[in-house]
């Protein structure tokens, strides 16, 4: 299926931000032990299943994210605010990048906290900056770590830490390659588009170079003051 195997075939510097969210993934799952139950809350095309093979994993979603996705794998179809397991069900509750989406994720997260074992752990990501609206109707916020770990600590969750995925030259990497669409837009008169014809290939390699080096460079950017999102790590 195509959405479980999209992750595997990232270009690093032509998507940095889901690199980084896919990467950090990897390390969480490789964390939790064999036959712990997860749920993938909000979970999409559940891109990320197999990372979650050596546990026993769940999936939700309320699929209304994109209307090509692949939704065949998904466990069950719920509003998150109204969560379709059994209270304490899981180990393990994973929401990559969903809380933007929802208009009151306050009561998200007392869902998410509800379904959890007492002693279990929430992996959480959301975007800070550098992402253009998507999925509408459905986008409606952008978060900051003190918004996220307040949330998570309304909710009853403990132990509470945020971490930044992706810094500023990552976040200028993605406005790069969004140059090029901005500068040779699709819909445009012919005798415009045939005078930018000899700029694009031109451009088009000037943008790689750049991203490239962008992505590189971010690993000197310590403070990351300008991420992209942020990993919300939590226990009940």
């Amino acid at each position: 299926m195509a959405g479980k195997d999209s992750f595997r075939n990232i270009t690093p510097w032509r998507d940095p931000g889901r690199y980084g969210l896919t990467e950090t993934l990897k390390g969480l799952a490789a964390e939790i032990p064999a036959g712990a139950s997860v749920l993938d809350a909000g979970a999409g095309q559940c891109e990320y299943a197999d990372l979650f093979a050596h546990a026993k994993y769940y999936s939700c979603d309320f699929g209304k994210g994109e209307g090509a996705w692949d939704y065949s794998m998904t466990s069950c179809f719920c509003d998150l605010k109204a969560c379709c397991f059994r209270e304490g069900s899981f180990d393990y509750v994973v929401c990559t990048q969903v809380l933007e989406h929802v208009p009151e994720p306050w009561a998200v997260m007392d869902e998410l906290y509800r379904v959890l074992k007492p002693g279990g752990t929430l992996y959480l990501t959301a975007p800070f900056n550098g992402f253009k609206e998507h999925q509408a109707p459905y986008d409606f916020y952008r978060y900051t770590r003190y918004g996220l770990e307040y949330l998570a600590r309304r909710s009853g969750f403990a132990e509470t830490s945020t971490r930044p995925v992706g810094g500023f030259f990552w976040m200028m990497s993605i406005f790069v390659m969004e140059m090029h669409r901005h500068l040779f837009p699709g819909r445009s008169p012919f005798w415009l588009k045939a005078l930018r014809l000899p700029f694009k290939p031109l451009f088009s390699l000037f943008k790689k170079a750049v991203a490239r080096l962008f992505f590189y460079m971010d690993r000197y950017d310590r403070d990351k003051e300008f991420c992209l999102n942020y990993l919300l790590t939590c226990r009940k």
